[in-house]
Parts: C-alpha cells; structure tokens; sequence
C-alpha cells in the first residue's frame, strides 16, 4: 500500500477591509456551509492556543474531509496557525497584512499529508484532481471573506 502523499499549497486573497474587520470575518465564516459553501469550521468566538477546531471539508468533485487543527498560533488581525490531524495531518497558518488603508492581504498556507488510504494509494493519478479541489474551496473561501466584510459594518464587532 503507498505511504502518505505530501501537498503544500499557498492561497493568496487581497480582501477590501482593514485587519481587524478581516479577522473578525474569519473567526465567523466557517460557522455554517451557507457563509463558506463546502467547509464548516468549528472556531470559538474567542480562539486561544490549545484549541481543537473541527473541520469538514466537501471537495465538490466527490469526497469529503474531516479534520481536526489543534491552534498553535492565534495573533489577533495578524496571524492564525494550527496542526491538523485526521483525514489530512500537517500545519496550516493565515497571515494578515495590511495592503493599504482599507485592505488585507491574506496568505494561508497548508502543508498536509493525506492520511485516508484510498488518497494515499491514488495519490500519484488523482493528485492532479485534489489540487483542483483544494483551490476551488480556497477560492469560494475567499469569496466568503470578501462578502462577510462588505455585509458587516467596520465596528460591527462578532
């Protein structure tokens, strides 16, 4: 049986709203499918280091993820980082910069390993296909954050 197939992706959304709108933004966005179509995300209203954030994934070409990212980093407005385990194991991190007076870059970057044996067996042929996935759940994500600002006023807080 094939070992663990390695993916490092990195995302890069220009959102057109200060940080600390941005931030709020994400700690609500996975909440419900309806905000981020696909991806449900377990956040606490108020993250803290050491807690488990569950994750579930449809890749909308026919599989589904569950996962669990323990957060390893949480800096308000400027940087979220976790270790995920399940379905796929491997770190992720969203970085905040501003871009301007009313706008934030966010870079997220995942290095995973899949951990289903099916992923791992048809790693080589379909792992064309789950880069496809992965970008087109990235890019309705990015989507969602830029609709949640533009529906939440600036001092809105969550």
């Amino acid at each position: 049986m094939a070992g663990s197939r390695s993916y490092d992706f990195e995302s890069e959304w220009l959102i057109p709203a200060a940080p600390d709108a941005v931030w709020r933004a994400i700690l609500g966005i996975g909440r419900s499918e309806q905000v981020w179509p696909g991806v449900t995300i377990g956040m606490p209203s108020v993250p803290v280091v050491g807690d488990d954030v569950p994750i579930d994934v449809r890749s909308g070409v026919g599989y589904r993820l569950r996962l669990v990212a323990r957060l390893t980093a949480v800096e308000p407005a400027r940087r979220l980082a976790a270790e995920a385990s399940g379905d796929l194991a491997g770190r992720g991190e969203a970085r905040l910069a501003a871009a301007g007076p009313n706008a934030t870059l966010v870079v997220v970057d995942w290095s995973t390993t899949t951990e289903r044996p099916w992923m791992n067996a048809l790693g080589g042929p379909l792992g064309p296909l789950f880069r496809i996935a992965h970008e087109r759940v990235m890019r309705a994500g990015e989507r969602a954050l830029v609709d949640a600002v533009r529906d939440r006023p600036a001092d809105t807080p969550e």
